[in-house]
């Protein structure tokens, strides 16, 4: 089941909090976008609903960007994000405990990356012929073409092969 992408993060910042790490924007981004493309390479499915967007300084979700634009760099988050619904109610709690396979596959992500920064998540992003990177090669410096879904699979699938954490990632699964 794919969640819109503000409860993919609240869930980490929540996830986060619980082991006594507090998230910037940009780790909370970065983390969300890792998230979504780990269990997009290991179930084909899409964990955030939203499409990923190749953005000047690296893969992110519009809505994201929206929720922490107030905030200054590297200032912590301090609250969960919302958002408004269709029906015009505010909504994006966290992924709820009852989806647990969900769960256990983001903190396999977060167990992998938690040792970077925001920065560093960021630069890894950058690899020459990955997604992200693909995608900026022919863009505008203002576009922000979406990062078409098959490209973080086959960036992600490669990475996941050559990872030492995959196989706690694929145990999770």
């Amino acid at each position: 089941m794919s969640h819109h992408p503000l409860t993919v993060a609240n869930t980490i910042v929540v996830l986060e909090a619980n082991e006594g790490r507090v998230l910037d924007a940009l780790e909370v981004g970065m983390l969300t976008y890792e998230a979504h493309a780990w269990v997009l390479a290991y179930t084909g499915k899409p964990l955030c609903s939203e499409p990923v967007k190749a953005w000047r300084h690296g893969p992110a979700f519009d809505s994201i960007v929206e929720a922490y634009r107030s905030l200054r760099r590297q200032e912590p988050v301090t609250r969960l994000a919302t958002t408004t619904d269709v029906a015009g109610k505010k909504a994006c709690a966290v992924i709820p405990k009852s989806e647990a396979s969900t769960r256990e596959m983001i903190v396999a992500v977060l167990d992998a990356h938690r040792h970077m920064t925001g920065v560093q998540l960021c630069n890894g992003t950058h690899e020459d012929g990955g997604p992200w990177m693909q995608a900026r090669r022919t863009a505008r410096e203002d576009e922000r073409p979406v990062i078409p879904q098959q490209w973080i699979i086959d960036w992600c699938r490669a990475r996941l092969n050559r990872s030492e954490a995959s196989q706690d990632f694929r145990n999770c699964a």
